[in-house]
């Protein structure tokens, strides 16, 4: 290894360090930024003092990069009421990573296939599909959540919306449960095709996993959306352009729900993306508004 290795390992440990500080206040997000900065400076120094190659130095900062990922983890939660700006980083992430280490890696096999045909395809595989419902089971966790702070900072700015707030409530969460409800069929599906167990099982799921993600969860995130758009624009409370976004975005789903809407998981991106921009908001961070 060489000293372009060494230079790579400390950017990929200022890369996790910037990751993990996003939507931080300045002078919290510097200081931690600083102190990673001045650690790596440090080391480099103390092993060039004793001798050793910068392989070894890029190894034990690749190293300890990994092994403190749960402490930085454990500090960025610790930030307190901070924490709730990034509720909507952490969906995303927890959401992308999950959907994709449960469903999108390992793919979906030939449903009409045999027993032992599906136990082939999903050898080696167990290990990715279990983290991937993980995180899409504490993705559901964190969008209650989300719905939970969206209500409750709309009711304290606002009133003579009960009936609005209660709809955002009840899709927000039906939404959530919903979501849950699919990754409960698909790692049903996912195990018994694993475990060789009859066909029929994985056969029967994965069609009926996918008609409730498609049709009654869009259904609910299409409720939710535009209950929250009403919310917005009746009470005058955020940025203009994030609620007629959730307006936007709500149609979509609902041409999804219908079957109207051919483009693959278009919809659940762009909600990722509201999702970031609504927990600053919520959280007192306003965005400016685009007349």
């Amino acid at each position: 290894m060489s000293i372009a290795t060494e230079g790579l390992a400390q950017r990929a440990a200022r890369w996790w360090v910037s990751l993990y500080t996003i939507g931080l206040p300045a002078s919290i997000r510097d200081r931690r930024r600083a102190e990673i900065r001045s650690d790596l400076w440090e080391q480099q120094r103390a092993f060039s003092r004793e001798g050793h190659s910068s392989g070894l130095t890029a190894l034990v900062t690749l190293d300890r990069t990994a092994r403190g990922v749960p402490a930085d983890l454990v500090w960025r939660v610790g930030t307190g009421d901070t924490a709730g700006q990034s509720l909507g980083l952490w969906f995303a992430f927890s959401a992308t990573m999950g959907l994709w280490l449960a469903f999108l890696r390992p793919g979906v096999p030939d449903l009409n296939s045999s027993a032992p045909a599906l136990a082939e395809f999903y050898a080696g595989k167990g290990l990715s599909i279990t983290v991937g419902h993980v995180l899409i089971w504490t993705s559901a966790g964190i969008f209650a959540r989300f719905v939970l702070r969206l209500c409750r900072s709309s009711l304290t700015m606002q009133h003579g919306q009960g009936a609005l707030h209660a709809i955002v409530l009840v899709s927000g969460m039906a939404a959530a449960a919903t979501l849950c409800l699919v990754f409960a069929l698909t790692g049903v599906a996912s195990f018994s095709g694993e475990a060789g167990l009859d066909p029929s099982v994985t056969q029967h799921l994965f069609p009926l996993a996918g008609l409730t993600f498609h049709t009654v969860l869009s259904g609910a995130m299409a409720v939710f959306l535009a209950a929250t758009t009403a919310v917005s624009v009746q009470g005058g409370t955020g940025s203009n352009w994030t609620a007629w976004f959730s307006g936007v975005l709500g149609f979509l789903f609902l041409l999804e729900a219908t079957g109207a809407l051919l483009v693959f998981l278009l919809p659940q991106a762009l909600f990722l993306a509201w999702v970031v921009v609504k927990s600053f908001e919520v959280s007192g961070r306003r965005l400016p508004h685009v007349s």
